[in-house]
């Protein structure tokens, strides 16, 4: 009985509970550090909790949702998985966009979601984090992916404390987009399980299975010494970054860009095992 007490007594002393979807590492460790200032808060990975089912249910008073942005909007995941949340009008939801550019019509995206289920952010958050999308440009220079995560620590300070007290913050980056009906925000095309059609490894692949292992909705399938590509990718370039020999490629020119993930999280912590 002592492991369903611990579980259940860890769960009545939880009032705030972080969500993240991370490929590359940044979300995590926003989350991390986000969590550190939040007393009584614990973090979700959102690719776990749907894959459980877990993701229907929040037990606690405050929700966060840290993702990437993707072509200037939610990731389709985190869509899905926000539509998932049993949350209401007495739920303080904040949420966290990290971009390499500008946060787009994510977080209008997440506001209209909760809007539908009676809800609404309380607080939302732009920062921004080292460009990692190595299929169209290699990664930004040292220097300034230094200056990201300074940038980065200040605002998870003040992240955490904006939650801690309950307290509204941010809702100019909704307001900023144009919600009139001859301008309306809409997200570009967006298929990232078409376009996983272009990955390949190429002959410095070993076979070591790294791709397959932290791949957060189990895309890709190792046969033999193979990896091979499946259609539910959600383009968050783990395989890619993650590859040991960087063996894995989008196209011709990604062979000669290098690659990124975030220097304080280990592989070991996205690898499907250790996220839940």
């Amino acid at each position: 009985m002592q492991p369903i007490i611990t579980y259940l007594s860890r769960r009545l002393f939880v009032n705030t509970i972080i969500y993240y979807f991370t490929g590359t590492g940044n979300s995590l460790k926003i989350s991390r550090d986000i969590s550190k200032g939040i007393p009584n808060s614990r973090l979700r990975h959102i690719a776990a909790a749907l894959a459980e089912g877990s993701g229907t249910t929040v037990v606690s008073e405050k929700v966060g949702i840290v993702f990437p942005v993707y072509v200037e909007g939610l990731p389709l995941i985190v869509e899905r998985f926000a539509r998932s949340l049993n949350i209401n009008g007495d739920t303080y939801v904040f949420a966290v966009a990290n971009y390499g550019e500008s946060a787009g019509g994510s977080l209008l995206q997440l506001e209209d979601i909760c809007a539908e289920k009676g809800s609404r952010l309380s607080s939302a958050f732009g920062l921004k984090m080292p460009d990692n999308t190595q299929i169209l440009f290699p990664p930004s220079p040292v220097e300034e992916q230094r200056r990201d995560f300074d940038r980065e620590a200040a605002a998870a300070d003040d992240i955490a404390r904006t939650v801690s007290q309950g307290s509204e913050a941010g809702l100019n980056l909704i307001q900023r987009i144009q919600r009139t009906p001859r301008s309306p925000w809409k997200r570009p095309a967006f298929d990232p399980g078409k376009m996983a059609e272009n990955f390949s490894a190429d002959e410095k692949c070993d076979g070591c299975a790294v791709c397959e292992e932290i791949c957060p909705v189990r895309n890709i399938v190792m046969e033999g010494a193979t990896p091979r590509w499946q259609n539910r990718c959600e383009q968050c370039l783990a395989c890619m970054q993650w590859c040991p020999q960087q063996a894995i490629q989008f196209s011709k020119r990604t062979s000669e860009w290098g690659r990124y993930h975030h220097p304080d999280v280990s592989v070991t912590e996205l690898l499907r095992r250790s996220c839940k």
